[in-house]
């Protein structure tokens, strides 16, 4: 499968690249990718997702590797949304699916299907879902995580390709 373009976004809410957390130590970054899947003979774009926290001492060094400005922003329309801002990603790597029987932060709501509502369960537990930008190119796009000192399964979805246009 070859990996599909990332971009990082703007915050929606401020219209800024860079989120800076309540002490100011380190900063988040939205990057986002379109992959398609065929799935059961339907083929789909899946967005995936993931945030990139970087220590603000770094972030220099962050910008430089990845092409990003760390003062990027949108700019607020006349209703004062802020649409968005995508500037491509130069980091290699892809936002990876990892999936677990166990909560991945406290506090975390289980996986809910969105057509009917209901928690999604495999065998008969409770489906936790995270997504993380990771630089090996050649991980699966989807983990599946048994817990500590358990084998993980890496699936990859069925006829998984990379759309390079979806996204430009």
């Amino acid at each position: 499968m070859k990996n599909p373009k990332i971009f990082a976004v703007s915050h929606p809410q401020t219209g800024a690249m860079f989120t800076p957390n309540a002490d100011n130590t380190h900063v988040k970054v939205r990057v986002e990718s379109t992959v398609v899947e065929i799935t059961n003979g339907y083929m789909n774009p899946r967005k995936r997702t993931a945030f990139i926290t970087v220590k603000e001492e770094f972030l220099s060094e962050f910008c430089s590797a990845s092409g990003l400005n760390p003062n990027a922003a949108s700019t607020a329309d006349a209703e004062g949304n802020f649409p968005a801002l995508k500037v491509p990603f130069k980091l290699e790597g892809q936002i990876q699916v990892q999936e677990s029987f166990e909560p991945f932060w406290e506090g975390q709501d289980p996986k809910i299907n969105p057509s009917s509502g209901e928690v999604i369960l495999k065998e008969g537990k409770e489906v936790y879902r995270q997504t993380q930008f990771v630089t090996d190119t050649n991980a699966p796009s989807y983990l599946w995580l048994e817990g500590e000192g358990s084998e993980n399964e890496a699936l990859e979805p069925s006829s998984a390709f990379a759309d390079d246009e979806a996204t430009a």
